[in-house]
């Protein structure tokens, strides 16, 4: 088993949380449809 360090620890923990809330965000508008539609907002 690899030890981890408190910062290390916490710092995988942040990543964690930030990587689930991001890949809920796109899964989130995917449902919604407007995953695809970004390139509107440049014309």
């Amino acid at each position: 088993m690899i030890e981890l360090t408190n910062a290390a620890y916490w710092t995988l923990i942040t990543l964690s949380i930030l990587a689930g809330y991001a890949i809920n965000e796109i899964i989130r508008s995917i449902r919604k449809g407007e995953f695809f539609d970004w390139d509107d907002d440049a014309k």
